[in-house]
């Protein structure tokens, strides 16, 4: 029994309980690593969150104004301020994260924004023709007149 207190107070029983803690306290902080690189990829940033709603909301807020414009210019210009600010979102995450996000489907707002813009584009043509370009082999692939 005195061999077994002596042997566990040695000094080399003692390193290799420390050797032990400290593979232990590698293990772990291994496994806290793998973890977090391994973690949900749908997390973003608070910074990034904020922005792609801001993002979202900008494109409603600027299909709204189109909506209301007068003037034909200024609603084709607006519209695709809209496109664009939800094309950046789109860019910045996936669809599926600006749904969790913001709560908007991005693929029918894109639709509803597209035909907004194919309205006003036909409404533009219309009040000044000459903006159309020339009909050619190419003018069906300039998504100016749809």
């Amino acid at each position: 029994m005195r061999d077994q207190a002596t042997a566990i107070a040695s000094p080399t029983s003692s390193w290799q309980w420390g050797k032990a803690a400290l593979v232990v306290l590698l293990a772990l902080a291994l496994l806290a690593l793998l973890s977090k690189w391994s973690g949900d990829s749908h997390r973003y940033p608070r910074s990034v969150v904020n922005k792609v709603k801001s993002l979202v909301q900008e494109s409603i807020r600027w299909s709204a104004t189109s909506s209301q414009d007068t003037n034909q210019l200024l609603s084709l210009m607006h519209a695709t301020y809209a496109l664009a600010y939800l094309n950046v979102a789109r860019h910045l995450v996936a669809d599926q994260d600006i749904v969790r996000m913001v709560g908007v489907q991005p693929q029918e707002l894109m639709h509803e924004l597209q035909e907004k813009q194919d309205g006003a584009v036909q409404k533009v043509c219309a009040e000044c023709p000459q903006l159309q370009p020339a009909s050619g082999r190419f003018t069906a692939h300039t998504g100016w007149l749809g």
